[in-house]
C-alpha cells in the first residue's frame, strides 16, 4: 500500500490563543491528530482539540515549532491533509 496526502479543507486561522495555540475555523468535521499546513504546505501543527458547532467547528493547533510574530497569522488559509491509502 502506498500513502499520498492531498490537502483538503481549507480553513481561516480566527486567532492566536494567550497559550501560543492557533485557533482555525473550517466548514466541516476535522479529526483531532490531523496535520495543519500552510499554504505554502509548511506544516504548522496538529488539530488538538475540536470546539463549537458541528458544521463549522473551531479547531485548536498546537504549533510544530514556537511561531514568530503569531498575530500576522490571524486571517490566513490553513488545509489540513486527508490521508489515503492506495
Amino acid at each position: 500500500m502506498r500513502r499520498s496526502e492531498i490537502l483538503r479543507l481549507k480553513g481561516k486561522i480566527h486567532t492566536i490563543s494567550n497559550r501560543g495555540k492557533i485557533v482555525a475555523r473550517f466548514p466541516c468535521h476535522v479529526s483531532k491528530e490531523s496535520v495543519v499546513f500552510d499554504n505554502r504546505r509548511n506544516e504548522l501543527g496538529r488539530v488538538s482539540w475540536v470546539f463549537g458547532p458541528v458544521d463549522e467547528p473551531y479547531v485548536e493547533v498546537t504549533p510544530k515549532a514556537k511561531l514568530k510574530r503569531p498575530l500576522t497569522m490571524i486571517g490566513r488559509s490553513v488545509f489540513v491533509e486527508e490521508e489515503k491509502n492506495e
